[in-house]
């Protein structure tokens, strides 16, 4: 490794070593000092291509921190529900399992958006949700064609066997949507 290489690579984990203690301040403190308060980064997202960035709220306003200068976020390009929020309420927010994207405009402008974590993984959860959403669409219609059919009962025969593959594709597009469904809301936090 080169001395250039080895330099960097040193810069870098300085930087990230000062920040992660800086990042031990609480929101709350740096909004009663009236300083810029840091956002962990793991309420965070911002693209690797942008390097080290940090966000930064000042009490009503957003900023983007890197190794060597402080970069404004107009109010235009914040999220509706995030302009002009305090450090307090930001810190519930982003407790509630949200996180701030950091999004690149043009000409090198940001803006912030407010994004909502989503659990996945439930692999119980997506297998009741495959078997209940198959089953209430299959059963549904089964419950048609008797229905109708009760009033006409030789057209029973004819009615199942017309509807049996559409049932069974409605069926089975049922149970792959609440499986997802399902298995996204009782997966692992």
């Amino acid at each position: 490794m080169s001395q250039i290489s080895l330099r960097y690579c040193l810069s870098v984990k300085m930087f990230k070593y000062v920040f992660s203690i800086a990042l031990l301040i609480s929101l709350s403190a740096g909004a009663m000092n009236n300083q810029l308060a840091l956002v962990h980064p793991q309420a965070t997202f911002i693209p690797e291509k942008h390097g080290n960035m940090v966000v930064a709220h000042d009490g009503s306003d957003f900023s983007l921190l890197t190794q060597d200068k402080c970069i404004p976020i107009q109010r235009a390009f914040v999220d509706k529900s995030l302009r002009g929020m305090s450090t307090e309420s930001l810190s519930k927010i982003l407790a509630a399992d949200t996180y701030l994207k950091v999004k690149e405009l043009d000409n090198n402008e940001f803006g912030i958006e407010l994004k909502q974590r989503l659990n996945g993984g439930g692999l119980f959860g997506a297998w009741l949700g495959s078997t209940l959403g198959y089953g209430a669409v299959f059963f549904g219609g089964q419950a048609v064609i008797y229905g109708t059919t009760f009033w006409c009962p030789p057209l029973y025969t004819t009615a199942v066997k017309m509807t049996a593959i559409p049932l069974h594709n409605a069926a089975c597009a049922a149970g792959v949507a609440s499986g997802i469904a399902l298995g996204s809301a009782t997966g692992p936090v």
